[in-house]
């Protein structure tokens, strides 16, 4: 007995030894507004962010990103504040080594949505791995990416990053930019079109975002839905619907959002969130879309 409880408590002391390796290590990089809403032929600027996370606030050998979006809907007017190296805004090495002057074509779908026609790549490397530099404020902001909604846009033009090289070990975890437009009917989670955002509408998100083809059961639909039209209707906002911000719509962004909707203080729970998000970020992500 005595020899299982000492090797008991030597798996229980290696757990704890180990500690962050047990996670995989992350390089994340998301929008420091993940919902934007813009008029009609108004100008919008995308603040680009990076992070690590397991362990956090790591130095690293580089990155390189490429910025998808739909160019009927948005027209990118440029780039500013590109973290260009190390010593900007902190001290060390790391540099910006390329950058696209203009948008390229995606011919190749290398986001895997269709809607998205343009790219944009930028890519920093650090030969001592020491990217983004000492000295920085985290999140480093890499970039801010500027456009113009196009005058007739109606529903959410959605930003996509995605990585094109990250460091050595790492995995990257991007999250999504959505751009909506202000003055709209309807808000993004009125689902349901009854005029109002509501747990009605959480559920039915939760039974899309779950695959369920039907997700009206036990439900009374507004006069002139049915379910055919909400699950079209949800489709086609899905794209906005990432309120954790991890680059993917999963059942995770449904629950999320069904307990905002129901009221409940902590959203998070039980949940794992991707570094940098927390209960207040999803939480504003998700008002953001009401």
């Amino acid at each position: 007995m005595a020899f299982r409880m000492s090797r008991l408590w030597l798996g229980l002391l290696a757990f704890f030894w180990m500690g962050t390796d047990l996670l995989a290590k992350e390089q994340v990089v998301s929008s420091a507004l993940s919902t934007q809403k813009v008029a009609p032929g108004g100008s919008v600027s995308i603040t680009i962010q990076y992070q690590t996370g397991n362990p956090a606030e790591s130095q690293v050998t580089g990155l390189g990103l490429k910025l998808f979006f739909d160019s009927s809907r948005l027209t990118f007017t440029g780039l500013t504040d590109v973290l260009q190296s190390g010593s900007s805004p902190g001290s060390g090495a790391g540099v910006l080594i390329g950058q696209d002057a203009t948008p390229q074509d995606d011919t190749a779908n290398l986001d895997g949505d269709a809607s998205t026609d343009k790219m944009l790549g930028l890519a920093w490397a650090a030969m001592d791995g020491n990217w983004p530099g000492s000295g920085v404020t985290w999140p480093v902001p890499l970039f801010k990416a500027n456009f113009t909604l196009a005058a007739g846009a109606v529903g959410p033009a959605v930003v996509h990053v995605l990585g094109t090289g990250t460091a050595s070990g790492y995995t990257l975890t991007a999250g999504n930019a959505v751009i909506i437009p202000s003055g709209s009917a309807y808000a993004v989670l009125d689902v349901d079109h009854d005029g109002q955002v509501t747990a009605t509408d959480g559920v039915l998100l939760l039974r899309r975002l779950s695959g369920s083809p039907t997700i009206d059961t036990g439900l009374i639909l507004f006069q002139g839905q049915t379910n055919s039209l909400v699950v079209e209707r949800i489709e086609s906002l899905k794209a906005a619907m990432d309120v954790d911000n991890d680059g993917q719509i999963t059942a995770t962004d449904g629950v999320l959002i069904l307990r905002q909707l129901s009221g409940a203080p902590s959203v998070a729970t039980g949940l794992m969130l991707p570094a940098g998000q927390s209960n207040a970020t999803v939480i504003s992500n998700v008002e953001a879309l009401k």
